[in-house]
């Protein structure tokens, strides 16, 4: 019989061990934020490597296509190499808040490159000043000493100047670096949720309709993994529930909608559109009775309300759904 192997001690291959496609998108985390400035971004797998015998590694081209070397002072146009514990898998279907903290994350890294370079181009400003300052100290025969002293005095208060614009971009470098910084577990947990298969829905008003909440949902082509557990929403709106969906692009989907249901408080399945195909064949009940207060009891809305009441008569109404969606499942 063979000798176990330790996978920990094993020679990788860069063709069967790797555990990420060449070409995915994702998120690098886990560098230090001031040694390594800009290498926590956004990027693409170009290549798998080995960062030594027994560890799979991956090259990783940044968004903005270099990484700024803190070392070196100079920004560095080339993948980075990282391992697998720094590499974050980002989902195909972005959704509102994930845009949000990536939208964010890429806002304060062009700002890190704005101020890097503006620090940088004050000490070379800074520096041609210094030398124009000592060529005013080599004075000879017949040179106009005033004019001298007075042009080394305004180079100094330029040269004063030039370096205040450096401290101020260093400092707003350093605010960005620290911003980012502070974000990056928030960041990290909207990953988590957006790869996630859960969403919560809340405006439920009648509990008892559970069941045939999930036949509409089904009709609409969700699958619904588990039976749900409906309590008082975390939300504060009436009830809620947590809900497991059969893949992500489910997930996607709905969170897109945002909501669910028709306007009135009713719901609507049979024909697999919500009624809008085929609405004789559909069946048809009511899971929110709380619409505006034009309701009395489970009736439906008196028909007067399409003319007179002010929501129903309104064409400015936004006629959302009474079911909500969330992307958060509250804890």
């Amino acid at each position: 019989m063979g000798e176990k192997i330790n996978p920990n001690k094993k020679h990788k291959d860069v063709d069967k061990d790797s555990e990420i496609k060449v070409g995915s998108f994702v998120k690098i985390t886990g560098f230090h934020f001031f040694k390594f400035p800009l290498h926590n971004g956004m990027g693409k797998v170009i290549k798998v490597v080995l960062l030594d015998p027994y560890t799979i590694g991956y090259q990783v081209e940044l968004e903005e296509g270099k990484y700024l070397d803190a070392q070196l002072n100079k920004f560095v146009e080339k993948p980075i190499d990282v391992g697998l514990e720094n590499v974050v898998m980002l989902p195909d279907a972005i959704d509102g808040d994930l845009k949000v903290f990536m939208d964010k994350s890429r806002k304060m890294r062009a700002a890190i490159f704005k101020h890097h370079v503006g620090v940088e181009a004050a000490a070379d400003k800074v520096k041609k000043i210094q030398d124009q300052i000592r060529l005013c100290s080599a004075w000879g025969k017949g040179v106009d000493v005033n004019a001298l002293k007075n042009k080394e005095k305004k180079l100094r208060n330029q040269r004063t100047k030039t370096a205040g614009q450096g401290v101020k971009a260093g400092k707003a470098k350093a605010k960005c670096q620290k911003d980012l910084e502070a974000m990056e577990d928030d960041f990290l947990k909207e990953i988590k949720l957006s790869t996630s298969t859960w969403v919560w829905m809340n405006g439920i008003m009648r509990a008892g309709e559970i069941k045939n909440i999930m036949l509409y949902l089904k009709d609409l082509g969700y699958n619904i993994k588990q039976d749900p557990k409906i309590g008082p929403d975390k939300f504060a709106y009436e009830l809620g529930m947590a809900l497991e969906l059969g893949s992500r692009a489910e997930r996607a989907r709905m969170i897109a909608a945002k909501t669910l249901s028709d306007p009135d408080g009713y719901i609507v399945w049979g024909d697999g559109n919500n009624g809008e195909t085929d609405r004789d064949k559909c069946k048809r009940v009511c899971v929110s009775t709380d619409i505006g207060g034009q309701f009395k009891g489970h009736h439906p809305k008196p028909a007067k309300c399409t003319q007179d009441w002010a929501g129903w008569g309104n064409k400015k109404r936004n006629k959302t759904g009474c079911l909500k969606v969330y992307g958060k499942v509250p804890t």
